[in-house]
């Protein structure tokens, strides 16, 4: 009869430890997939980031160049300033000679 009720006992301690079991590997389960599917979303984010910026650089390396397109006309208006700044300290130069003399 011991033996009967030892053998139920154990037979129903290995029923509620496979349920336990079961349940807890559904569990963890669940909790991968919840994981992988934040996971796989964070990813997703960062490139929809990532080329959101590639493109927003690149349409500022379109506008700096449009930039210094426009400002090359700049470029032969500093010359010009600068011979002009010569001539004037040229004659300033000389006005200040003869003013001397005088």
């Amino acid at each position: 009869m011991d033996l009967e009720v030892l053998a139920e006992k154990t037979s129903m301690s290995l029923q509620h430890m496979m349920s336990t079991l079961a349940s807890d590997l559904h569990k963890m389960s669940s909790l991968t997939h919840a994981c992988l599917g934040a996971y796989s979303e964070g990813v997703d984010n960062t490139c929809d980031a990532v080329d959101s910026s590639i493109k927003s650089m690149y349409a500022l390396m379109a506008k700096c160049e449009e930039l210094n397109s426009s400002l090359r006309p700049i470029y032969g208006l500093q010359e010009q300033i600068k011979g002009i700044k010569r001539l004037l300290d040229m004659f300033e130069t000389q006005m200040a000679k003869s003013e001397k003399n005088s």
